[in-house]
């Protein structure tokens, strides 16, 4: 919670600067004008890799949202699987569970990718390079 004096600034000036603050870049449009859709998805990209960038920066640039969305959500899975029947509004476990693999996947597919290859060129060397083909 914020307590601010209103007669010494404005509600709007005063989240300006908290977003200024906090490395964020602040959306104006005019009133009269209508946002493009090119305009929306690049305002909340610009708005995701802000709180990427600043997620980042609090865990020492070990982790960002690539990494603990998939573990919040593995985490969801983990209580609603403990809690089974009375999880409330959480998810059943193995929806969680399938979702935070597959985004982490999407998320890390260049890495996934270069570790396949690896393994299969280990893989082809170990049988002596006389990989065979199925």
């Amino acid at each position: 919670m914020i307590e601010y004096d209103n007669s010494a600034i404005e509600a709007d000036d005063l989240l300006k600067d908290i977003a200024k603050g906090a490395g964020l870049r602040a959306i104006e449009t005019p009133a009269s004008r209508k946002m493009t859709r090119e305009e929306l998805v690049g305002g909340f990209l610009n708005g995701v890799q802000g709180v990427n960038q600043a997620v980042s920066h609090l865990t020492g640039d070990r982790a960002d949202l690539r990494e603990l969305t998939p573990l919040a959500l593995a985490a969801a899975s983990v209580v609603a699987l403990i809690l089974n029947k009375n999880r409330g509004l959480l998810p059943f476990w193995g929806s969680s569970l399938y979702h935070s693999y597959r985004i982490f996947m999407q998320w890390h597919k260049k890495e996934v990718g270069v570790r396949e290859k690896a393994a299969r060129h280990e893989e082809e060397r170990g049988s002596g390079g006389n990989a065979r083909i199925e």
